[in-house]
């Protein structure tokens, strides 16, 4: 018996349960832009290059990143916000940025080959920061309950960590809540409106930063987004309606299906790491299943996105192969737990696919019917084209390498004082600020730059994300370097503190 060839799954068109058709099974992922205006905004230049790049791609669906439905909890500063009012002033931005995605207006992409655009929206909850999430400093984010982020650490220096970034969370109250789900259903409204095909609905944990080692072993910052937190039984302790795990996510989602038109795409993201231990598939890895099987059983949601880990952070992409394996082995499970039908979710699995034969596989194999790209789609915003040109034969472009500098070193050195890898606030380092950059590449249409050094990454990520050129003219995007300086003051400063106790 010979090894014949495997048929084609990743460059054949699929149909969602609301009627809409995605061209192929290739999704680009969401990944935080970074490049608002400071304290957020509508979608803006550098955006609508971005995705004119990757909706010239030839994706399946193009994902935004986090679009956050309450401007005073942003996430790092630069969020995309949906407006309070829709009109055409305000609907403008959004309609270019659906145009970008199906590839702008000029008629280079077949309307065949047309992505499906797909809003991203989110609220950041408790793990919204003092700082830099539009509100007033230690004005108190909105959660499900007054749990405040790092609250059962011990220690003096830990807690002071803590309050310096996060404030205790104000119990959400009925009318919030209801609110809350208003501001969802004014995100779908704006997308429909906007032109887009759908939304998603962020429940799932987004970036983890790095911290001071005596934190490394508690909740390690794993932001939630605040519908996650509702999922939580660390960070939900209400005991009315919405401590039901899933009540929040399926009124939001119920109340969103009933003002948008039938064939309007809703999915859903959650991570299986919220739920699943990760050295060993355990009992938690049920309760994540019957979370599943719950949504399915709605029957208007039209995908699931599954990831199970941060695939922006180093950690990640540094143990690739193990945790992938772990997602396929959870989404087949999803998949022979879920009912067959009409109105069964799409699964969508994110996470480390790089290759064309391991894309095919996971496809063929029955671990999913989506899969979701992130970084690869910075290095290379046409992957489609150049998987379905070169199939096995396409060599994904290679990672970054940094070399030390003498920069590089300081900030190891204020690093080993205090305890803390810096930039805290700029995400996981390096390699996360590297990529953050490089989307002005993508923005501009060139190349990524492998000479952009570290540390030159991470100070320019405070300046947010940069449009080098559209039209042949220059677009600058609100520089703060100021706070970059008060930061690294910040840092001294609780160095030489750590030091003396």
């Amino acid at each position: 018996m010979t090894d014949e060839p495997q048929a084609d799954h990743v460059f054949t068109p699929i149909r969602l349960p609301c009627g809409r058709e995605a061209p192929n099974r290739l999704m680009k992922a969401s990944m935080y832009e970074h490049a608002a205006s400071f304290f957020g905004g509508p979608p803006n230049a550098t955006h609508i290059g971005m995705y004119k790049n990757w909706g010239q791609g030839r994706w399946g669906l193009v994902l935004t990143g986090n679009v956050q439905v309450d401007k005073s909890h942003l996430t790092i500063g630069r969020d995309m916000i949906i407006p309070d009012v829709l009109n055409e002033t305000t609907l403008r931005p959004f309609k270019d940025l659906a145009e970008a995605i199906h590839g702008g207006s000029d008629g280079v992409v077949d309307p065949s080959h047309r992505a499906l655009a797909i809003m991203q929206v989110s609220h950041s909850g408790r793990q919204s920061a003092n700082w830099i999430a539009g509100r007033v400093p230690w004005n108190p984010p909105l959660a499900p309950s007054s749990v405040r982020l790092g609250a059962r650490e011990s220690g003096f220096i830990p807690q002071l960590f803590y309050r310096f970034l996060f404030s205790t969370p104000k119990e959400m109250t009925i009318p919030e809540i209801d609110h809350l789900v208003e501001r969802f259903v004014l995100s779908a409204k704006t997308a429909y409106q906007a032109g887009f095909e759908g939304i998603e609905v962020h429940a799932g944990h987004g970036c983890k930063c790095t911290l001071p080692s005596a934190l490394r072993h508690a909740d390690q910052l794993r932001p939630l987004d605040l519908i996650s937190q509702f999922i939580s039984e660390k960070s939900n302790q209400r005991t009315d309606e919405y401590g039901e795990k899933l009540y929040l996510l399926r009124r939001v989602a119920t109340e969103v299906r009933r003002n948008v038109p039938k064939d309007f795409v809703v999915g859903v993201k959650l991570n299986s790491a919220d739920f699943v231990d990760r050295k060993a598939v355990t009992t938690s890895d049920e309760k994540a299943l019957q979370h599943v099987r719950e949504i399915a059983s709605w029957g208007f949601i039209d995908f699931l996105e599954i990831t199970g880990g941060d695939y922006e952070s180093p950690e990640f992409a540094a143990s690739v192969s193990k945790r992938q394996v772990f997602f396929s082995q959870f989404s087949r499970r999803v998949h022979e737990s879920l009912p067959k039908g009409p109105n069964t979710p799409l699964i969508t699995l994110t996470g480390g696919f790089r290759t064309y034969t391991t894309v095919n596989s996971a496809l063929a194999n029955g671990h999913a019917e989506l899969i979701g790209i992130g970084r690869l789609s910075i290095h290379d915003p046409q992957v489609p084209v150049q998987l379905e040109s070169e199939k096995h034969d396409y060599v994904p472009p290679p990672p970054p390498i940094f070399t030390v500098s003498v920069w590089d070193r300081l900030l190891d050195g204020l690093g080993w004082l205090t305890g803390v890898k810096v930039p805290l606030l700029m995400g996981a380092g390096r390699e996360l600020c590297w990529y953050m950059i490089q989307l002005g590449n993508v923005a501009s249409f060139t190349p990524v730059d492998y000479g952009t050094s570290g540390f030159g990454a991470m100070l320019r990520s405070v300046g947010g994300v940069k449009i080098r050129s559209v039209n042949d003219h220059e677009v600058l995007s609100c520089s703060s370097y100021t706070l970059f300086v008060i930061f690294i003051s910040w840092i001294g400063l609780f160095g030489i503190w750590n030091a003396m106790v």
